[in-house]
């Protein structure tokens, strides 16, 4: 009795380490959420070989678990990782659309131009911030020539209250 939940607790633990090492793995590698250390891309990659050998030798040495049994065990969990991984990112990840648009497309010179910008929510998490500036906005408008674009030249300054973001 002992020896079956020694093995049922085995393979949760393997089952748990191979979770977590794809859960990490894809945060740091592929949805790159943070930068890791130079040498975690290495660990990483040597940590799966490793856990299926030392999986190996608990499981087929003790003749619990064959060679396909476990393969399939390891499989399994790394498809549900990535799966769970992969809607949880899917589903806290902000998706922001930014425009900017103007009321008409061409102005007479010294004619008004009214200038929206938007930013609009996409994603499925509603998200809450304040504006770091306070009434009234300032609006800069600068021109870069395209034959020399290292000066840059001020067109016009406007300011303008601050109806919603």
């Amino acid at each position: 009795m002992a020896q079956k939940t020694k093995f049922k607790s085995y393979t949760l633990l393997f089952s748990i380490v191979v979770f977590i090492l794809t859960a990490v793995g894809l945060a740091f590698l592929y949805y790159k959420m943070l930068d890791p250390p130079f040498w975690f891309t290495f660990v990483y990659i040597a940590a799966y070989p490793l856990l299926i050998v030392f999986a190996y030798d608990l499981f087929i040495a003790g003749s619990k678990l064959s060679r396909k049994k476990l393969l399939l065990l390891f499989l399994g969990v790394l498809i549900i990782s990535a799966i769970a991984t992969h809607s949880v990112w899917v589903i806290v990840t902000p998706r922001w659309s930014f425009s900017v648009s103007t009321d008409k497309n061409t102005y007479r010179l010294g004619e008004e131009v009214k200038i929206t910008a938007s930013l609009k929510n996409l994603g499925f998490i509603t998200f809450f911030f304040k504006s770091r500036v306070s009434e009234p906005v300032l609006v800069l408008i600068w021109y870069q020539y395209t034959e020399n674009p290292t000066p840059t030249y001020s067109v016009c300054m406007h300011t303008c209250m601050q109806t919603h973001i």
